[in-house]
């Protein structure tokens, strides 16, 4: 059986860190820098191949200046795709 989870990981989580990354009009270097990571996760992370941990999260969060809210409205789309795609295998 197929995993749901080949492919994006968090396909709306992902498209908000590039987009807000790009909006900051900075490179993945200096975003890194920025959430205190390495650039290989902020690529990782754009990419959907890895989901940042909980505290990366959180240091997403305060790097795009925005609240738990954002975060968490970005991770219910990207979960409500996984259920959807359960609920379509059954």
């Amino acid at each position: 059986m197929k995993s749901l989870l080949e492919g994006l990981v968090a396909p709306q989580l992902s498209a908000a860190i590039r987009a807000h990354r790009a909006h900051l009009n900075m490179t993945q270097e200096a975003f890194a820098e920025a959430v205190g990571t390495p650039q290989a996760n902020i690529s990782r992370w754009e990419s959907g191949l890895v989901f940042p941990s909980m505290e990366n999260l959180a240091r997403l969060a305060v790097a795009m200046d925005r609240d738990a809210d954002f975060v968490l409205e970005m991770l219910k789309e990207d979960v409500q795709g996984l259920i959807d795609a359960v609920k379509s295998e059954q």
